[in-house]
């Protein structure tokens, strides 16, 4: 249940793209950049969450093993780590739209200059180089690769940390040009802290 619950939120900026496609959202004096802006923050959001959810997994089970959750086991967290594989395909999934939308609004279409800015525009390339290794994860997340590449599936899948680095260095520099960090700042301290949460080792 909590996993369906979970698919369906990863859903809603979807769900209010359409909306806005209809005309009942209003996105404000710029729509397009709206789009694009609201795309990447809705994959950056997910991917934090995939991120977490390792950190989630050992918090809950040092607070089974500190006594809380009387009748509990030392089970899975509520079913997060189940639905992590297709929240990061939703993360995979808005970081596309995201590229796709900087295509169409931004670049009016000009694939070339998708390799000029890849070049030019260091914000462009931590987001391409973050999404090139979030597609690899994306294709490998399946029992065939996992059988197919043995041992280094879980090293290759370990690259979500690096991922959530580019990311955020992406937004962040994105954002130096309005001297805004609030955002980037507040995204880089939850990824902090389930970074922390998940050196410590289960009671």
């Amino acid at each position: 249940m909590l996993v369906a619950s979970l698919q369906a939120w990863a859903a809603l900026p979807l769900m209010l793209g359409g909306l806005v496609l209809v005309g009942a959202v209003d996105l404000g004096a710029n729509p397009q950049e709206s789009i694009i802006r609201g795309l990447g923050q809705a994959s950056l959001s997910l991917l934090i969450f995939a991120y977490a959810i390792t950190a989630l997994e050992r918090l809950w089970q040092n607070l089974v093993a500190a006594g809380f959750g009387y009748g509990v086991t030392r089970a899975k967290p509520f079913g997060l780590v189940v639905a992590r594989r297709g929240i990061g395909l939703w993360a995979l999934t808005y970081a596309l739209l995201h590229l796709l939308a900087y295509w169409l609004f931004e670049l009016d279409q000009d694939t070339w200059q998708v390799l000029v800015d890849f070049f030019r525009r260091p914000f462009v390339t931590l987001g391409m180089l973050a999404l090139l290794i979030m597609l690899a994860l994306g294709v490998t997340s399946n029992r065939f690769s996992m059988q197919r590449l043995g041992p280094s599936w879980k090293k290759l899948h370990r690259l979500i940390g690096l991922i959530v680095i580019l990311s955020l260095l992406h937004y962040a520099l994105h954002k130096a040009g309005k001297n805004d960090f609030v955002e980037p700042l507040a995204f880089g301290l939850v990824a902090v802290a389930a970074w922390l949460l998940k050196l410590r080792r289960p009671s």
